[in-house]
């Protein structure tokens, strides 16, 4: 029940991590070092080698903050970040997996009433995307996600992996007609 919603991937983020490492460094009584080789990579790098390796067994696997409540058997609503982010992922490696539970990449998102729930969330990761995308300084980017200034978070290499991230993302919406006109 832990692992379900948006706090699912906190014990990842690198304050959680530097805290546990620092724990263990005080009950153990000897330096070690405890790292994330993953931390500044995109979802899709991440994920390419298992897409080369699997296939479409990656559909095994699940990201969705709702996967345990999601009914048809699908493991995934389609429409939390999670969703969004993954199939992102997954298509920019040039693999595509029918396991939305709704498919809101087709969806005519103008039409959808302002609290609509994927509406909401896929609006909010195309600002996201519009802000490292290319078209705001580093200094804006700053002031807009103050979190990125932070001891445990080398600012540089967040940033580089968030306009990765928002040039893979402008690949796979821009092949879809309805959400690239709001790219």
């Amino acid at each position: 029940a832990a692992r379900i919603g948006a706090f699912s991937t906190h014990t990842a983020h690198p304050e959680v991590v530097a805290e546990l490492q620092d724990i263990l460094i005080s009950l153990l009584g000897f330096n070690l070092s405890i790292s994330n080789p993953f931390l500044y990579m995109t979802k899709a790098e991440v994920i390419s080698n298992a897409v080369k390796l699997f296939g479409k067994k990656l559909s095994l696997s699940t990201s969705c903050w709702r996967g345990s409540r999601v009914s048809g058997g699908m493991k995934h609503c389609g429409e939390c970040v999670p969703c969004i982010v993954r199939r992102i992922a997954v298509e920019k490696n040039n693999l595509l997996l029918n396991e939305y539970d709704r498919d809101l990449f087709v969806e005519e998102i103008s039409a959808l009433p302002d609290d609509d729930r994927g509406k909401r969330n896929l609006v909010e990761l195309m600002e996201f995307i519009e802000y490292f995308g290319g078209r705001y300084t580093d200094t804006v980017i700053e002031s807009a996600y103050p979190e990125l200034t932070n001891r445990c978070i080398d600012k540089a290499s967040a940033v580089s992996m968030y306009k990765r991230f928002s040039k893979e993302a402008k690949v796979v919406l821009s092949r879809y007609p309805k959400i690239k006109s709001l790219l």
